[in-house]
């Protein structure tokens, strides 16, 4: 049964056990971790190259020691910027924790997932015409430079997949750094189920 909590005052000898507990977590998740001059919005996060998702793929990418690495915009309105980041906003931009991960993945599995984001996204007409909103994909690989054209018909969209200023051959290795929670596949990371960490 779901139970509406809008209109439930807290019980009272509750929130008195948990005050301060949860004064500690408000001043811990407070901390300053940078500073961020401009605004690193993920409100076009989604469709484009950001500097947050940048940003994040490299630090995922450094971690792990791989070449690249894929991450999921969970909350396009999340951002830092601009001043001070803290460990909240930090946290804002995953649902939940996960444990950061490396995989083998050659040039036909790295293409095949992105060709699956990008099967996840209506087609959009083309030419000057076109009025319809660009839809938005669920994740973005740091690492690799590459256009969706959305105007092709699922499973041919990605186009100039390049590493390194490269065009990614099908027999090329890489390591692919991504949270643990994207191993167990579902939706377009069903590429990464079988893939040797």
């Amino acid at each position: 049964e779901q139970i509406a909590l809008a209109d439930v005052p807290p019980d009272s000898t509750l929130a008195r056990r948990l005050a301060r507990a949860r004064e500690q977590v408000r001043t811990w998740s407070g901390v300053p971790l940078a500073a961020v001059a401009g605004d690193w919005s993920l409100s076009y996060a989604r469709s484009q190259s950001t500097p947050l998702t940048t940003f994040v793929t490299d630090v995922l990418r450094r971690a792990a020691g791989a070449d690249l690495a894929v991450t999921t915009v969970f909350d396009p309105v999340a951002g830092w910027g601009p001043g001070t980041v803290r460990l909240r906003d930090v946290a804002h931009l995953y649902l939940h924790p996960v444990t950061l991960r490396a995989v083998r993945i050659d040039g036909v599995g790295l293409l095949r997932f992105l060709e699956a984001v990008a099967a996840t996204l209506p087609g959009y007409p083309a030419g000057p015409a076109a009025s319809q909103a660009v839809p938005e994909p669920l994740a973005a690989v740091g690492g690799v430079s590459y256009v969706i054209d959305l105007t092709q018909p699922a499973g041919s969209r990605v186009r100039q997949l390049t590493y390194q200023g490269r065009l990614v051959a099908g027999t090329d290795a890489f390591t692919l750094a991504l949270g643990s929670d994207r191993l167990n596949g579902g939706s377009a990371f069903a590429a990464f189920e079988h893939l040797p960490v």
